[in-house]
């Protein structure tokens, strides 16, 4: 399945490149293709280019908020990758760093938190913020901060199945099978 995405994929940030270099959503854009892209890459083709696929994004992406620091969207994965960087094993963490990219969990959250700010009331984008957070505050492993947010948000998203599912499915993991009930039953038709 990979080998019939992959040209799709390309062809796609093939197309982004051609938007005005000068816009604030262009690196953003293209940093974000890059990173999926690249994490694609290294689960399904090769790890090395794909690696580099994604440092490419995240490069784009820190440049982008350097260039146009008030744009709001900048730190959507770029909260992401300095948490899941933050909380990388030790073993990691210095090539990571060696190849110029910080982990900063405070940081991280703060670029998230403003995102889902600025996300709040905008179709896709909210939901987009939460599943970002969600996963922030998984990956560090704060099993009561991802319930308080499930549990603030779930009405907010009983319409969209797949964010049921997935915050069901972090429920479970963290023994909270009547909240992991009550979501799944958002998505049953009445």
């Amino acid at each position: 399945k990979y080998k019939k995405i992959s040209p799709k994929l390309e062809e796609y940030i093939k197309k982004l490149e051609k938007m005005p270099s000068n816009a604030p959503d262009y690196k953003m854009l293209l940093g974000e293709s890059k990173v999926y892209s690249g994490m694609l890459k290294v689960k399904f083709g090769s790890k090395l280019s794909g690696m580099f696929e994604c440092l490419k994004g995240i490069k784009l992406l820190e440049s982008n908020k350097k260039e146009f620091p008030d744009f709001e969207t900048n730190g959507k994965l770029l909260g992401m990758v300095h948490v899941s960087v933050a909380f990388m094993p030790k073993a990691l963490q210095w090539g990571i760093k060696i190849l110029g990219i910080k982990g900063d969990a405070v940081e991280g959250l703060k670029e998230l938190s403003d995102y889902s700010k600025f996300a709040e009331g905008k179709q896709g984008l909210e939901e987009e913020a939460f599943l970002l957070t969600m996963g922030a505050y998984k990956v560090m492993g704060q099993d009561e901060m991802t319930m308080k947010l499930i549990k603030n948000r779930m009405n907010g998203f009983k319409d969209i199945a797949v964010l049921n599912y997935m915050a069901a499915t972090i429920c479970l993991e963290s023994n909270e099978g009547e909240t992991a009930i009550a979501l799944l039953s958002n998505i049953i038709p009445e």
